[in-house]
Formats: structure tokens, C-alpha cells, sequence
């Protein structure tokens, strides 16, 4: 047994291991006439534990809670075993009211500073700004680091710094990921190899900040950006390799504050973008505007707006529709969800009503709405598929509390159910 390779032994089922090693117990002679599974267990145990401390690759794993010391310590044997392997580090702070602790927190983390050049994937997650456990991964290189997530779960910006990190290099790097945390001028050189960016919380309201640190990002294609805060006109993002986007804007009616937000990119490759905390009159203003005075997508194919519940329609029930769809605002758009919403239905009516020019392009239309508003939606829906006439509708994809309001399986049209979930789609919180 114990010459098996390690791969051999990992994957065989448990119950053949005990039967192999029960064979092996009772071939010894009499002296074992009834064979106890715990002798076969402690055997396979050692087989077991001579296989996985000769393979490295099975430590490359790492989880340590820095407040816990025991946990502490499995990870420095995790450390130790994984010899040269490049290893994945996720390091957490719980909440302590403990303050004398943070020097012991610090020294529990220099720890894993020795290993930084071996990890591939490196996460930190806070309790609150702790800008002494940042300060030693300043002038600290990561050649081999891929993905890093800095996170801090509390959002006050009153107790926070801006942090410095790998100043040394990290040419890899291609992902960056940052929570109620700020990074200021002058940027990290590895800024230049970031494909993906996610900015969440922090910058204390200066967009400026952001659009340097973006600027410095030459190869992005995925961003995920919090929208808010104080933005200007002059804070325009100019991202010519952008492939996806994810922003979120402020809960609020604000006339004229979507057209302002998405002004503010020059995307020209952009395919897939996601609006969460948009209104639905926001919306038809958009589609009203035909055009903005800046911003051009003429490559996006999906987007989405998501809102988690709103009151608008209800205290304000009457509203326009769009005079005609989008086109020249999103000339190939196909796919166009919408997720908690008000004014949904003037939305469906005029973008198919009996009424409405055609949208050659859209191919899906996803919808889910809230309870008080099932109805109208429902409504206006089924209007659209019932008085189409030649027009080409595209796929309606509806959420399962719509498609239970009607018998959709009658109407002869392509819906289907299954539509958008709000909480798919919020990657902020």
C-alpha cells in the first residue's frame, strides 16, 4: 500500500480502502480471527498520512483567522508542507473589542510575508482599517500573484487611510479587488497588468482618484465600479479595451443622474453592462434621450439594470413611455433584463407595444418584478404577445412569480420561465 502513487490511493472510495485492508489483517494467520474495522481505519490512516505529507500540492490551500491561535498554527503547517508549491492565502480579522491585540494580530500575520512570492491568490478581509498589518506589504514584491482582494467590512471613511501595496512589483497580477479601502496617487506599477478591477466603497467620494487609477489600467476588460459618489462631467473614463462593466449608482431620483453616469464612459468595445440602484423613469429618460453627449456603445450586446425594491410608482403612478427604443443609443444591443423596476409596463409598452417601432437586434427581454406590480406587468405583456402582428418579439424570459400569474403555455409566444434574480446580479455586497 504504501508504495501507491498518491493519486492512486486519493481516489479510492473509503469503503474499498477498509476492505483492502481487512483482507490484509485477516491473511496474517489465526491469531486474527474477527477482524475489528477500527484496525483497518488506524492502517489506512497511515497510509494516508505518509501519502499526503509527500504531496505538496494537497497544502497549497491556506485559511487562517489571525485572532485564533490555533488557527494560526495549522496554517504555519500548511506553510511548511506545501514546500515550493505556489499556495492560495486567505487571511480574516473577526471583529475583537480587544484593542491591545493588534500587535499580535500584526506579528501573527508577518507570518505568511515570508510566502508572499509563492502565492498565486492572495485575500485579506478585515474587521475594520488596520493600517498596521498593511504597512509591511508595501515594499514587498509578488512575482507570482494573480488575484488580490483587500477587504474591509467596515465602511466608515473616517477611520481609514489610504494603503500601499507591492510597490516592489507584481507583474502577474491580473485581478484586483478592494472594499472601504483607498488607494491614492502614485499608483502601483502593477496597475499596468490588471484585466479585472472591482472598486467598492472607499475614495471618499473623489472620483478623480478613481479615474487616475483606471487610467494607469491599459489591458482592462472587467470593472466593477461604485458609482456612489460625487461625479463630475470632467471625471470621464476613456477605457478603450472594456469588455464588461458593473456599476452602482445611488438608490435616489435624480433627474438627469443616469445620462450624467453613463456619459461618463468611452467604451467603445463594451459588451455587457450592469446597473444596480436604477429607476425605471431613469431609465425611460434614457431611452428617450436618443443620444448621449459623450459616451458611445456601439458594441454593447447585454444590459441590465437592478434595483432591490422601490416605492416610485406607487406615490407617483403616471409616467411617459420611450418614443422609440434605443437603437442609436445601443445599436446592438440583444439582450435587455430589468429587475425590480417601477414603471416596468410603460417600459414594455413602448418598446413592444402595438404602437412601437421595431428592435431588430433584441433577441431576449428578462423581467422580474415585485408583488404589487405583478399585474400590470403581466399585463402589458401579454398585450404585446396578443397584438404583435408581424413584428419579431424577442425571447421573454419571466420571473416564476410572473409566470404563475398566467397561463403563458397558451400564448403563442416564445417566453419562458426562469427570469433574473436581483441577488444574482448584486456582486457589491
Amino acid at each position: 500500500m504504501d508504495t501507491l502513487p498518491v493519486p492512486s490511493i486519493y481516489a479510492l472510495p473509503n469503503e474499498l480502502l477498509e476492505a483492502i485492508c481487512a483482507a490484509g489483517q485477516q491473511g496474517r494467520g489465526p491469531h486474527l480471527p474477527h477482524f475489528k474495522p477500527e484496525w483497518s481505519l488506524s492502517h489506512v490512516s497511515r497510509c494516508f498520512r505518509h501519502a499526503l505529507l509527500g504531496a505538496p500540492t494537497l497544502w497549497t490551500s491556506v485559511e487562517a483567522v489571525l485572532n485564533v491561535e490555533g488557527s494560526v498554527e495549522i496554517s504555519k503547517l500548511y506553510l511548511e508542507r506545501s514546500q515550493a508549491c505556489q499556495i492560495w492565502a486567505f487571511l480574516e480579522v473577526l471583529e475583537d473589542s480587544d484593542l491591545d491585540r493588534e500587535l499580535v494580530l500584526v506579528e501573527r500575520f508577518s507570518i505568511f510575508l515570508p510566502h508572499v512570492h509563492r502565492m498565486w491568490r492572495l485575500q485579506i478581509q478585515l474587521d475594520k482599517f488596520r493600517p498596521l498589518i498593511f504597512d509591511p506589504l508595501r515594499n514587498l514584491s509578488a512575482p507570482n500573484l494573480l488575484h488580490l482582494e483587500v477587504l474591509n467590512l467596515q465602511s466608515n471613511a473616517a477611520s481609514r487611510n489610504p494603503i500601499e501595496l507591492f510597490f516592489a512589483g507584481a507583474p502577474k497580477l491580473g485581478a484586483f479587488i478592494m472594499k472601504n479601502l483607498d488607494i491614492l496617487p502614485p499608483t502601483p506599477p502593477w496597475t499596468a497588468s490588471l484585466a479585472h478591477l472591482n472598486l467598492w466603497g472607499g475614495q471618499d467620494g473623489n472620483m478623480h482618484d478613481v479615474t487616475q487609477l483606471i487610467a494607469q489600467c491599459p489591458l482592462l476588460t472587467e470593472l466593477a465600479l461604485d458609482m456612489r459618489r460625487l461625479v463630475r462631467r470632467e471625471h470621464r473614463l476613456h477605457i478603450p479595451s472594456l469588455k464588461s462593466l458593473q456599476i452602482t449608482i445611488f438608490a435616489q431620483e435624480m433627474e438627469g443622474y443616469l445620462l450624467l453616469i453613463l456619459d461618463l464612459f468611452d467604451t467603445p468595445a463594451l459588451l455587457n453592462m450592469t446597473v444596480e440602484g436604477s429607476h425605471g423613469d431613469q431609465i425611460l429618460e434614457l431611452f428617450n434621450s436618443r443620444s448621449l453627449p459623450s459616451a458611445i456603445f456601439p458594441a454593447l450586446a447585454s444590459l441590465s439594470f437592478i434595483n432591490t425594491s422601490c416605492q416610485c410608482e406607487k406615490n407617483f403612478p403616471n409616467w411617459g413611455t420611450p418614443a422609440v427604443p434605443p437603437i442609436q443609443l445601443f445599436p446592438s444591443l440583444s439582450s435587455l433584463t430589468v429587475v425590480n423596476q417601477c414603471y416596468t409596463t410603460p417600459l414594455i409598452r413602448g418598446l413592444f407595444g402595438p404602437s412601437s417601432q421595431p428592435w431588430p437586434n433584441l433577441k431576449h427581454f428578462s423581467v422580474s418584478c415585485g408583488q404589487d406590480t405583478l399585474e400590470a406587468v403581466s399585463n402589458a405583456l401579454r398585450i404585446a404577445v396578443h397584438r404583435r402582428g408581424s413584428r419579431v418579439l424577442p425571447k421573454f424570459r419571466i420571473s416564476p412569480a410572473l409566470w404563475s400569474f398566467e397561463d403563458w403555455r397558451r400564448m403563442d409566444a416564445d417566453i419562458e420561465m426562469g427570469g433574473p434574480d436581483s441577488s444574482v446580479f448584486s456582486t457589491f455586497h
